[in-house]
């Protein structure tokens, strides 16, 4: 007996690995994704403008940024003491009109440059069951016209995991179980298999950086360190442009 809906998956003809440069853009899946991206060191940024949803509004950043069409005093507003962007998530609000200008076209000029050098360019959207149903419909119609695949994250969450367990307290965005699952999944689909060793690497050092010892000047804290070091240089030795 089949208690699951499982999603078909099949690994992708052009996986991501350590020489590859990724741009993602969109919902809160972007930035759950980004962050595991992030936390193994692929090469990229995500969401430069905050966290965005509505496919419009994605598109219209997308080609102010290749067309490098800068902001100005007539594309923000004052409200409630904080200057802000009809274009832009909230979380690039400032107090400071200048600053908030300079930060959006700081967002333009990197996002113009890793749209020029990027090998993947992943977008993501989400809100509700019908706005999702024009999406996915749009999507499919785009999948045929080639060189764009798509990653079921929502087909997971809705069927394979199809348990109020696996959200947040929200009862909308997915729990941590739910992320982790969702980025196995995607580790599967999109990432070389080459990449698994580095990533259990990085993973030691990443917690390595974050224990926290009982007394920081022991011998065995001490060795402790010179491991963790000549771990992180054996890393950089193969990838230089890693930063610990």
């Amino acid at each position: 007996m089949n208690l699951l809906t499982e999603i078909p998956l099949s690994k992708a003809n052009n996986p991501i690995d350590y020489s590859s440069q990724l741009l993602l853009l969109g919902s809160c899946f972007s930035e759950n994704i980004g962050a595991k991206l992030s936390y193994y060191k692929f090469q990229g940024i995500q969401n430069p403008f905050g966290i965005l949803f509505h496919p419009l509004a994605i598109e219209r950043l997308i080609e102010k940024s290749v067309n490098q069409e800068f902001f100005t005093e007539e594309d923000v507003f004052n409200e409630n003491e904080q200057w802000h962007s009809f274009d832009a998530h909230s979380s690039l609000s400032n107090p400071s009109k200048a600053q908030i200008i300079a930060d959006l076209n700081n967002a333009i000029s990197r996002t113009s440059t890793q749209v020029n050098t990027a090998s993947h360019i992943i977008i993501t959207f989400l809100e509700n069951q019908r706005s999702k149903s024009h999406l996915i419909a749009a999507i499919h119609q785009v999948l045929n016209e080639g060189r764009v695949s798509y990653f079921p994250s929502y087909e997971l969450m809705m069927d394979e995991l199809r348990d109020y367990r696996f959200y947040a307290k929200d009862m909308i965005h997915p729990n941590e179980t739910a992320i982790e699952y969702i980025w196995e999944k995607f580790v599967e689909v999109w990432l070389a298999s080459n990449t698994s060793s580095t990533m259990k690497k990085i993973e030691k050092v990443q917690k390595g950086m974050l224990h926290k010892p009982f007394n920081e000047n022991s011998d065995q804290h001490q060795k402790f360190l010179v491991k963790l070091n000549v771990l992180k240089s054996e890393i950089q030795t193969e990838f230089p442009h890693l930063q610990f």
